[in-house]
């Protein structure tokens, strides 16, 4: 298949999985993540944390292939730090899209009006 016939990557949805590592869950996140009404749920990595014997120490997301993103991208990797964390599982950040890391220590820092958003 030639690269006109391909395609773009932004037309792949939003996709969520897990690769079991053994200790360690890699969550690796890939396509258009600008879709709002096709972002996927958290199913595949509850239900290994959820797993008693699971044994799992650490997450680590990736996002290399992630093509484009919107406010449903931060916002599903703030879901996933509060259930993982949630569990007592270590949240390791690997590859993130540029400006995703600094919006998502802008949400999870405290304001200093006790409003969000306020100052």
């Amino acid at each position: 298949m030639t690269s006109e016939n391909r395609p773009s990557p932004l037309h792949d949805p939003p996709a969520l999985t897990v690769e079991d590592g053994g200790d360690t869950l890699h969550l690796h996140l890939s396509g258009n993540w600008r879709q709002a009404e096709k972002i996927p749920g958290l199913e595949p990595l509850t239900s290994h944390l959820a797993a008693s014997d699971s044994g799992v120490t650490t997450v680590v997301v990736d996002a290399e292939g992630v093509s484009a993103w919107g406010s449903g991208l931060p916002a599903t990797l703030l879901e996933v730090e509060a259930v993982v964390v949630g569990h007592g599982v270590t949240l390791r950040h690997g590859q993130l899209p540029q400006g995703v890391g600094q919006l998502l220590a802008l949400a999870r820092a405290p304001s200093s009006s006790g409003v969000p958003g306020g100052s």
